[in-house]
């Protein structure tokens, strides 16, 4: 495994804090003023998509795996400003949402969109999804869009979507995970510019997350990558990332290690150190 990532919920909501007029330009949702979603687009060949299109196309491919039934209650681990809940909500009206997240500016963005468009079916909460105020078995669904990856203690975060999904209720990771855990020091400090410039925490191998849920209880786990579908946005960020390194010397630390991070994130993907999945578990009774 690489070095390990250090970075504190502080940390976590600065870089948000200070990233968020990039994450708006990155992610904006032109269904909903004033949301936006914070991670990579999926590209679909038999389509014209500019980056937004390929953002908005993988929040309804993410949520079409996860085959939303009436009734389900979901839980946005990690929710942003709310642009997966919301889309959630409004095309499965039947459905309760309740989302979570560290950063507060985030959460106070989705409430008031929420109050000020009527969606009822929606709640947001400020902390953290690795100590949940939910209750034991509560929740049908669980998922994280890119925000698994921050998780500082992985093996406690799984544990806790474990006590509070019903029996076979089901886990769904939208990510970026290695390839294999095995890496020379020279692939080591280049995943710590990717980890420390987005605040991440120890990136873990996929096979290492698949021992994880087995460990704690899941099973029926599939772990599907789409790592192609992913590389032309991933690309156009990192191109985007080192273009401003360039023109904009006069950036904050935090931004600066953030375009360090799109750059590293594109070479590493491109050379299959990393890979990006959609995976599914169910809780065993």
């Amino acid at each position: 495994m690489n070095e390990k990532c250090t970075s504190t919920r502080l940390e976590i909501e600065e870089y948000y804090a200070q990233a968020s007029s990039a994450y708006i330009n990155w992610g904006r949702d032109h269904q909903r003023e004033g949301i936006y979603a914070l991670h990579i687009g999926y590209y679909e060949e038999d389509k014209i998509q500019n980056n937004q299109d390929q953002v908005k196309s993988m929040t309804n491919k993410f949520i079409n795996f996860m085959d939303i039934q009436d009734q389900d209650t979901v839980l946005d681990a990690g929710c942003g400003t709310g642009a997966l809940s919301f889309e959630m909500a409004e095309k499965f009206p039947q459905i309760n949402v309740l989302g979570v997240n560290i950063t507060q500016s985030q959460v106070l963005v989705a409430k008031e969109y929420a109050i000020g468009h009527n969606i009822g079916n929606t709640v947001f909460l400020n902390e953290s999804y690795n100590a949940l105020s939910l209750k034991n078995s509560s929740v049908d669904k669980v998922l994280f869009m890119e925000s698994f990856c921050h998780s500082q203690d992985k093996p406690k975060t799984i544990k806790e979507i474990s006590r509070i999904l019903k029996s076979n209720g089901k886990i769904f990771i939208s990510d970026a995970f290695m390839n294999e855990n095995n890496l020379n020091s020279e692939t080591k400090k280049r995943m710590n510019i990717y980890e420390k410039g987005w605040s991440l925490g120890e990136t873990v191998g996929i096979q290492h997350l698949s021992t994880l849920l087995k460990d704690n209880g899941f099973v029926d786990i599939q772990i599907i990558i789409i790592t192609d579908k992913i590389l032309p946005s991933a690309k156009l960020m990192a191109e985007h990332a080192q273009m401003r390194l360039q023109q904009d010397a006069n950036a904050t630390e935090v931004i600066t290690l953030s375009r360090k991070a799109c750059v590293e994130a594109y070479s590493l993907i491109n050379d299959s150190i990393i890979g990006y999945f959609f995976i599914k578990a169910t809780k065993d009774k």
